[in-house]
């Protein structure tokens, strides 16, 4: 969040995305600091950067039956796909494309 903040700044739209189970944390988050009861704010603060989510491969019942590791891989298998269909979904819809994806996985 931290690098989407700083590129932001220098007018680089950001579509920032999550993991549902993040997401919804997240959000929670940002409705507690603002006041808010329900509502679903998409962007953070004034620097307009747009959060979105992905299935993360498990449903919350088997995240709590899983080893970590098996987790990941499981999010590793599914979201690629997910991700690339949100990318299909904004260039058809938004007229700026997506020029560049940053990533990373947690270990």
């Amino acid at each position: 969040m931290e690098l989407s903040l700083e590129l932001r700044k220098h007018g680089i739209k950001i579509t920032f995305v999550n993991t549902d189970f993040n997401h919804k944390r997240i959000m929670k988050a940002i409705r507690a600091t603002r006041g808010e009861e329900e509502g679903e704010e998409e962007r953070v603060g004034n620097y307009q950067i747009k959060l979105v989510s992905i299935p993360g491969g498990l449903q919350q019942e088997e995240k709590k039956a899983r080893p970590v590791d098996r987790l990941m891989d499981s999010g590793w298998q599914v979201m690629p796909e997910k991700l690339l269909k949100l990318i299909q979904e904004i260039n058809e819809s938004e007229s700026e494309k997506i020029s560049c994806v940053v990533a990373d996985k947690a270990s």
